[in-house]
């Protein structure tokens, strides 16, 4: 009635932002029940993670970005698909709508969000950011 159709980008949308919610907690339940878990950067870059996925979940994709890039910088490794800390082939995918989002005016290119965004996707594509 009226109502707006939902797309299958609106649906994808809505899967990897849950999924990397998942994720997010995941990494957190499994940093805390380790008990060799290593202290310092990697614990910083998890909560950045976990900060991340929650503000995109509540649709702050600027700061989703800067998260995410402050935690790579600290982990590079969440770029390495070798690494099992690699964010994955899913979030690789999500970088590259965000980018061609904040190109085309549909998601605000405020807070840096596409300089940050570039710049993970050259971290994710082998480059030195």
């Amino acid at each position: 009635m009226g109502g707006r159709n939902i797309s299958k980008v609106d649906l994808l949308g809505l899967a990897l932002i849950a999924l990397f919610s998942l994720w997010g907690l995941f990494l957190l339940f499994a940093q805390s029940t380790n008990p060799d878990k290593r202290e310092g950067p990697a614990d910083d870059s998890t909560a950045l993670v976990s900060r991340a996925a929650g503000l995109e979940v509540s649709g702050n994709i600027q700061g989703a970005l800067a998260h995410y890039r402050d935690a790579i910088d600290l982990r590079p490794s969440l770029c390495d698909p070798k690494s099992g800390d690699f964010l994955g082939r899913g979030f690789e995918e999500k970088i590259n709508a965000w980018i061609r989002g904040l190109k085309k005016g549909e998601i605000e290119n405020t807070e840096g969000a596409l300089e940050n965004a570039a710049y993970i996707f050259r971290k994710l594509n082998g480059g030195c950011g």
